[in-house]
């Protein structure tokens, strides 16, 4: 089987729920039949020079927050701020039960927009994993003009985090694979 085929059926499998309009609403279910939700929190009001920043969300399969969970907000790169938008974009369990969201984050410029693409992984129990990248977040540098990461994926054989995205306009895929450990 070519790594093309392999990874379209990974994706096939593993690929979780992205949302069809910006900013996405992603979720998935984990092994207990918990709920996922990536989604925004808004400093203030939103606007055009809002501060978003990404955060997960978990529910119980009773439909009620999981109080276990810690929900902690983030941001990619930085701390966040005025003109600061982070966005998840998809997420994805690792055999562990840890949790891989994608997405990017955009800050409002005096030239303009720059967005960037970032990687975060919490533990099973909500918290950001200080093991991986930054203090549990990761930006990855694709070409420029990049546009976000749109679908993440862990290899069901190495544990290892594969990302894909668009550059240049969205005239280039992106495609991206992040060690396990």
């Amino acid at each position: 089987m070519s790594i093309e085929t392999q990874f379209v059926e990974l994706f096939r499998l593993q690929s979780t729920s992205a949302g069809s309009s910006s900013p996405s609403t992603p979720s998935i279910f984990d092994a207990n039949g918990n709920y996922l939700l990536g989604t925004e929190l808004f400093t203030g009001e939103p606007s055009r020079a809002h501060n978003a920043a990404a955060q997960v969300l978990r529910f119980t399969q009773d439909g009620a927050v999981d109080s276990t969970f810690a929900n902690p907000d983030f941001h990619y790169i930085g701390s966040g701020g005025f003109g600061i938008e982070a966005i998840v974009r998809s997420l994805a369990i690792e055999p562990n039960g840890d949790i891989v969201a994608v997405g990017n984050q955009s800050t409002l410029t005096p030239n303009g927009t720059i967005t960037v693409n970032g990687l975060a992984r919490l533990t099973s129990s909500g918290e950001l994993d200080p093991t991986f990248g930054k203090g549990g977040t990761e930006i990855n540098s694709v070409p420029a003009g990049e546009q976000g990461l749109d679908e993440v994926v862990v290899q069901p054989a190495d544990g290892n985090i594969v990302t894909v995205g668009t550059a240049n306009n969205l005239t280039e895929l992106t495609l991206s694979r992040y060690l396990a450990q």
